[in-house]
């Protein structure tokens, strides 16, 4: 090899594919290239997460179907407000551009198909006079009672801020806007261990609760009605709840309701006996919830992620509940989220 050509294969040919390279990218859009500036619009573009889950992943694309994002200045005052939902949003490089002049700003989202399930209620011909006028009401019955004709949940709730946003002239901002899930599904399994048959029919299933009001401010529950939450899904099986018990004869039921809190002492799981018209159960839910939450969860990439009780019940949205009764008592009770459970003996619910 020449020296020349030595010259050039060690220092020129690198610079040279390093360029090219860079020319590819900025050919590219500035939704491909997160923190890049060049070639994009002025304004915001927003990239929606959705990894509070259980898992510690990014599940925006696979259960996020739709966004709605409000605009506020820093007086409070609306500014604009955008929608976009269906395949586009499963895009990789997915994010939301809002052109959006310099000044300081608070953007509140809303996220999931909810419209057969909550409602703008403060709303009036689309205005919104204010943050506050963006609560979400569960809808309900004019009996204050929630359910479940199509025998589906609540369509999955999921709400976001940016809290103090200060944009610039002439100037791109990319920011991430982080998604907290605000429905549950919650799995009730009945067995009798004496051997008799147990029928659904036996009795009466449900929960009551006033955590059907949801403020747009903070995601925290307002005052609401006593509203009664009938099972979405009831079913007679013979089928184990759990590989570790033995199961002959079970009435497994279905709940959905939005968002549990630690501070909630009126949401309540019934199962009441048609027959003698009593309580077999009857007991608080978010606290026996809450008693068997776990302190920290270690993902697969080896990080152990410590939370506090109401973290564990933000990111946790499908719980599974067994109860058994032996010799007519209560004897036994598992609760199991995601691939882990809690045994609790002797327990008088």
């Amino acid at each position: 090899m020449s020296f020349l050509k030595y010259i050039y294969a060690k220092t020129f040919r690198p610079i040279v594919i390093m360029a090219m390279g860079l020319l590819a990218l900025s050919s590219q859009s500035c939704s491909l290239v997160y923190d890049s500036m060049e070639d994009c619009e002025f304004g915001l573009h927003i990239r929606f997460r959705y990894d509070y889950n259980m898992s510690f992943g990014d599940a925006f694309a696979a259960q996020v179907g739709r966004v709605s994002v409000f605009v506020f200045d820093d007086e409070g005052k609306f500014i604009m407000s955008r929608t976009e939902e269906g395949e586009v949003l499963s895009e990789e490089d997915y994010r939301m551009y809002l052109d959006l002049p310099a000044g300081k700003y608070r953007i509140v989202c809303w996220g999931g198909c909810y419209d057969e399930s909550f409602v703008h209620h403060k709303l009036s011909q689309g205005d919104v006079p204010d943050i506050a006028s963006l609560e979400l009401l569960m809808v309900r019955g004019d009996d204050d009672e929630v359910r479940f004709e199509d025998g589906r949940p609540l369509r999955s709730l999921f709400w976001g801020e940016i809290e103090a946003l200060e944009l610039k002239d002439n100037s791109v901002r990319n920011e991430d806007l982080n998604l907290m899930k605000l429905t549950n599904q919650i799995k009730v399994t009945m067995v009798n261990r004496s051997g008799d048959p147990v029928s659904s029919d036996d009795f009466e299933f449900y929960m009551d609760g006033a955590n059907g009001r949801i403020s747009a401010d903070d995601a925290s529950l307002l005052e609401d009605d006593l509203l009664k939450f009938h099972p979405y899904y009831i079913s007679d099986t013979s089928a184990p709840g759990s590989k570790a018990l033995d199961l002959s004869e079970s009435v497994s039921v279905e709940y959905s309701c939005p968002r549990l809190v630690m501070d909630d002492t009126v949401l309540r799981l019934h199962a009441v006996d048609r027959k003698t018209g009593k309580d077999v159960l009857d007991f608080p839910l978010v606290q026996n919830l809450a008693a068997y939450a776990m302190s920290s969860y270690e993902t697969a990439d080896g990080i152990l992620h410590l939370m506090d009780t109401q973290e564990y019940l933000d990111r946790a949205d499908l719980y599974n509940m067994t109860f058994i009764l032996q010799d007519g008592t209560w004897t036994q009770v598992e609760i199991q989220i995601l691939n882990w459970s809690v045994r609790i003996f002797n327990v008088d619910i």
